[in-house]
């Protein structure tokens, strides 16, 4: 991507289908979107949408809607620790993302957030409290759905 001097000014993102992507963007660039609306699709190697250096606070304080849809490699939308700020993030979807375990190793503030949508049409929402809570019991849910598929395979040689 562009260095984070030229994309200020940048209010929408959409990356769609980015097949051999392992990260959208670097902590420096991150911090300079903070207007953007944010849209993420079919990107099977997306492993984490920030990737950087840790201790280092984020805000997006314009961002009112998150969607990251479709990422099967997608493990967190940040691995660092550090603070990140969302203070007029209102929607947030997230949908076929079977790896993702919670949306931050830092701690985050969404202040105005009360729900996560499981899919983009969905009416099916979610709120424990916080984004990384409600994330991991999104998690915990798919991994205690799954479990009744698992079946136990014996192979007998005579």
């Amino acid at each position: 991507m562009p260095s984070s001097a030229t994309l200020n000014d940048l209010t929408y993102l959409e990356v769609r289908k980015c097949k051999g992507l392992k990260y959208l963007i670097t902590t420096p660039t991150a911090r300079s979107l903070d207007k953007l609306v944010l849209k993420i699709k079919d990107c099977n190697s997306l492993e984490e949408i920030i990737t950087g250096v840790e201790n280092v606070d984020i805000a997006f304080t314009s961002l009112e809607i998150l969607m990251l849809e479709c990422l099967p490699s997608l493990v967190k939308f940040f691995s660092s620790k550090c603070f990140m700020k969302f203070p007029v993030l209102e929607e947030v979807t997230v949908s076929e993302c079977p790896r993702m375990k919670i949306f931050s190793a830092g701690n985050t503030s969404t202040p105005i957030l009360r729900k996560v949508r499981i899919a983009e049409n969905d009416s099916e929402l979610l709120w424990k409290g916080n984004l990384n809570d409600t994330i991991h019991i999104m998690f915990e849910d798919k991994v205690r759905l799954l479990q009744p598929l698992v079946y136990n395979v014996c192979v007998c040689v005579l």
